[in-house]
């Protein structure tokens, strides 16, 4: 008996089962903060709770709602989990909802993701799992708060599965697939379009045209008619400022570009900092402990990078010209697509990161991955993973320390939209708020209402900002108690 091979395959098990446990509690920490929590505070996120309450007001009739919104005429790809917290709100409580779709999603992406890693690493399936977790399910978007991106990510990866890992391939499943998708994100579905071209084009290069083929355009025939209708009718939207990482105009030279393209691919990693409304970060005055979790971040887009080449490069060792094709094509394109984009293109803030994300996660399920990259892919993240859940665990257990540095890296702002958020729990007995996003499926109105005079909205807004600010600094999960 070879003892030694067999303590290795021990040793490998219990790796493997250690990334996947550390996967789930990661993803279970993060839903008893949401659920403990007086708001959910993903950045944005509470931003689109409160259009999911004003879609519910409008779906009940409400004439100050009415007064103050409508509905675009126009189909929107950023509209799905506006319509579904509408309805929701129907039945429960805004703040309540937002708890609800988000611990759906989690659960919903965790099990979709755990069927992925058995069916494309069975031995290696814990640690493939927790690199997807931390690059899709808990990534940077999750913590900015980009809902309807997260849920094209979801939807995205359960197509990936029964579509390609599975080989059920119908018409009707595609056709639903892609109107889900274009209503989610239109980042996402520019990828899972050019995802099913790439495969029917690399796969059967010498058939121009066929059943396959045309099985894929009926399928995605109602959702691009969709897609041109909203190309025509859109209007321009409003986008905040967008600052450039790491600290420079992207214009300014070739050198301030690739290091925001670095950077971006670095914000894949599980080191996360979260900030005060006062500019202090959960680590305040913990400054090498910063600095440790920016290199351990950049570590993994070296080794993330790195895994993605290597299993390219096993394809094209082993000859396997035929599956080399697809995913290598599929790699050129969309990497091609990350580079060539600007921060700001198609008034989609980063939407380079929005391309990278999702192939990274199509690659992950069509590649082999070597388990040596597996493995060594899980070392930063496990060790990045207690600096990010020490927020989650106790928010201000840091705050008495002094912040000597501002932690400007893979930062997130949690108390951005604080004044919606307590709106929110008001139940509607204060004035409506303008959107701060129109790029929904609700609009401003222009005339309509006084209630958006600016000096009456500049009061009303930094009067919530400041009770919910003053509240979250006494009570780290209890904001919703008086002063």
């Amino acid at each position: 008996m070879n003892h030694k091979g067999v303590a290795c395959g021990a040793l490998g098990a219990m790796v493997d089962t250690t990334a996947g446990a550390c996967a789930w509690l990661y993803v279970g920490t993060v839903m008893v903060w949401i659920l403990a929590s007086p708001y959910p505070a993903l950045q944005d996120y509470p931003e689109w709770l409160y259009q999911g309450h004003v879609v519910a007001a409008l779906f009940k009739g409400s004439p100050g709602a009415a007064a103050a919104f409508e509905f675009a005429r126009y189909p929107i790809p950023n509209s799905l989990t506006q319509i579904m917290l509408g309805l929701v709100n129907l039945v429960v409580s805004p703040l309540v909802a937002g708890k609800i779709w988000l611990c759906a999603y989690l659960i919903s992406f965790m099990v979709v993701l755990t069927v992925i890693a058995r069916s494309v690493h069975p031995a290696h399936c814990g640690k493939l799992l927790l690199v997807l977790t931390t690059t899709t399910a808990v990534d940077s978007g999750f913590w900015n708060g980009y809902i309807n991106y997260q849920v094209s990510l979801l939807l995205l990866s359960m197509f990936v599965y029964v579509w390609f890992l599975q080989g059920r391939q119908t018409v009707a499943m595609l056709g639903s697939f892609a109107l889900a998708l274009f209503f989610c994100h239109a980042a996402t579905f520019v990828v899972f379009v050019g995802l099913l071209l790439i495969a029917e084009a690399t796969r059967q290069p010498q058939r121009l045209i066929g059943f396959p083929r045309g099985k894929i355009v009926a399928g995605l025939l109602p959702a691009l008619c969709l897609l041109l209708w909203y190309t025509v009718a859109r209007r321009p939207v409003s986008v905040g400022a967008v600052i450039a990482m790491p600290g420079k105009d992207i214009g300014d030279s070739l050198g301030a570009f690739l290091a925001y393209k670095g950077y971006t691919i670095m914000k894949q990693g599980a080191f996360h900092i979260f900030e005060f409304p006062d500019k202090t970060s959960h680590l305040a005055g913990l400054d090498a402990l910063y600095w440790v979790g920016v290199a351990l971040n950049g570590l993994f887009a070296v080794l993330l990078v790195a895994a993605v080449l290597w299993a390219l490069w096993d394809m094209y060792q082993n000859r396997r010209w035929h599956d080399l094709r697809f995913p290598l094509t599929f790699a050129v394109c969309t990497w091609v697509a990350y580079f060539g984009s600007p921060q700001l293109f198609l008034n989609i803030a980063n939407f380079g990161e929005r391309v990278l994300v999702p192939s990274l996660l199509v690659l992950f399920c069509l590649l082999k991955v070597r388990p040596v990259m597996l493995v060594a892919l899980c070392m930063p993240v496990l060790a990045a993973l207690p600096m990010t859940m020490s927020f989650l665990i106790t928010p201000h257990l840091f705050a008495p320390h002094a912040q000597t540095t501002y932690h400007r890296f893979f930062t997130h702002r949690p108390y951005q939209f604080a004044a919606k958020a307590e709106f929110l729990s008001t139940s509607g007995a204060t004035p409506y708020l303008p959107l701060n996003f129109d790029s929904s499926v609700l609009r401003n109105r222009p005339r309509g209402s006084n209630l958006f005079r600016p000096d009456h909205l500049h009061a009303e807004a930094q009067r919530l900002f400041q009770v919910n600010t003053e509240l979250t600094a006494k009570f780290p999960y209890g904001a919703d108690q008086e002063p």
